[in-house]
């Protein structure tokens, strides 16, 4: 069976669109109980959009540019 490209297009956007969803309502319930545990513990547990959380992935993924210990 083959696709179209506008066929192949709505396909990754919705799938896409998905994705993005699952991951908001997954931070949601990932910042609800980090407050939660704030909460009880007086800890210091960030929370996270998505667009914080993409940030962070992103910045954890770039190169170090600080020098690392050579064993």
């Amino acid at each position: 069976m083959s696709y179209t490209i506008e066929q192949l297009d709505c396909a990754v956007r919705t799938a896409t669109a998905e994705l993005r969803a699952a991951l908001e309502e997954s931070l949601n319930l990932q910042s609800h109980y980090a407050l939660l545990l704030n909460a009880h513990d007086g800890g210091e547990r960030r929370t996270f959009t998505v667009k914080s959380w993409l940030a962070r992935l992103k910045e954890l993924r770039a190169p170090s540019t600080s020098s690392e210990v050579q064993k």
